[in-house]
């Protein structure tokens, strides 16, 4: 399984053949802290990419997601960890709004960019750094 970095780059290697049009993408990091459901892509205007790990679910734990950015030198960035089940991702228009989906809690999240794979992140209560746009009624869990 590929993993992504505890630390926060990794190396994000293509592994296509020549006589392929199709490449796949692998990300070498320091072990231990793979990606557990990685899906869902959105690329810049600098020609990176945002996307997201779910997590994973089990019957009596849970292994947390997070936002990656992979820039086009091959490296990715952690952009936000720990993540309640982020499935979607998404820029604004004018790309400075990363925006993601959070599946379990029916919310909607949104982070300021300051840079290629960086977000401005806010203090407490937001768990995660992002602004709560949208949740569902009375924000609870689905």
């Amino acid at each position: 399984m590929p993993r992504a970095a505890s630390s926060s780059r990794s190396r994000c290697r293509p592994t296509s053949r020549p006589r392929t049009t199709r490449s796949w993408w692998s990300l070498r990091a320091t072990p231990g802290t793979g990606l557990r459901g990685p899906n869902d892509l959105v690329f810049d205007a600098h020609g990176g990419f945002y996307f997201t790990d779910l997590g994973k679910g089990r019957e009596r734990d849970m292994d947390m997601g997070a936002v990656y950015y992979a820039r086009t030198d091959g490296t990715t960035t952690t952009v936000a960890r720990p993540l309640l089940t982020p499935n979607g991702v998404g820029l604004s228009p004018d790309g400075r709004t990363l925006y993601y989906a959070e599946t379990a809690g029916a919310r909607l999240w949104a982070y300021d960019i300051t840079a290629p794979g960086q977000v401005q992140k806010h203090a407490w209560p937001s768990p995660n750094g992002g602004r709560m746009l949208t949740a569902s009624p009375g924000g609870l869990l689905q």
